[in-house]
């Protein structure tokens, strides 16, 4: 097995429309991640959380998420998704996301073999990042 992420994205109650399922489709459809449990989350105006099956979900997002594939392992409790949703901002809604890096699986498995072992993973800011990147003088 490659690494495993959760992941948290928010998006504005009013803007959600599942678009993202495209993307995730076509990461899936090329064997980069494995999907394992998907969670759709509302967080209201006075913070409360509303969990949301995506069979039970607008049919217009139920049907985006259709083309995703993968096996929904239900591997969040519940105090997982909540502890999650807490970093969700009111009135938004969020997906949570939990998938294996199937890219890794041949680093891993090289690691292992050579008697190596993953210690820490941990994905940074991916915004820190990008402003670390541009601050950076040219060499």
């Amino acid at each position: 097995m490659g690494t495993v992420d959760l992941a948290v994205v928010e998006f504005s109650t009013a803007k959600f429309d599942g678009s993202i399922a495209d993307a995730l489709a076509n990461i899936v459809d090329r064997d980069l991640v494995r999907i394992l449990d998907l969670v759709l989350v509302e967080k209201t105006a006075n913070g409360e959380l509303n969990v949301i099956e995506l069979a039970d979900a607008d049919n217009h997002i139920t049907d985006r998420f259709d083309a995703v594939q993968g096996e929904v392992m239900w591997l969040l409790s519940d105090a997982d998704v909540n502890g999650a949703a807490a970093h969700l901002a009111p009135d938004t809604t969020g997906l949570l996301i939990v998938w294996e890096n199937t890219w890794a699986r041949e680093i891993r498995r090289a690691l292992l073999d050579s008697g190596g072992r993953l210690v820490v993973h941990d994905p940074l800011d991916i915004d820190t990042v990008a402003r670390a990147i541009a601050a950076t003088p040219e060499a």
